[in-house]
């Protein structure tokens, strides 16, 4: 089950058969960092990034890039 898009990852890109890739990350403390060869946002990796601090992340799939708020996101 934590092999699943997270929900509101998949609303941003609007289809279902959408796999995207973590590019980079907004903390408070570091600010935007990038993150090569990130990993597919699951709703694991988006409640991992969640508890380390993150509030905003900027995602990839295909030629389309997103920032998504996690401030909402459960």
């Amino acid at each position: 089950m934590s092999d699943l898009i997270h929900p509101a990852v998949l609303a941003q890109f609007g289809s279902a058969r959408a796999r995207p890739k973590l590019v980079r990350g907004y903390a408070v403390q570091t600010g935007w960092v990038d993150i090569e060869k990130g990993p597919v946002l699951t709703t694991a990796i988006v409640s991992r990034l969640r508890r380390a601090g993150y509030s905003m992340i900027e995602a990839r799939w295909r030629r389309h890039t997103r920032e998504i708020s996690l401030m909402h996101v459960r």
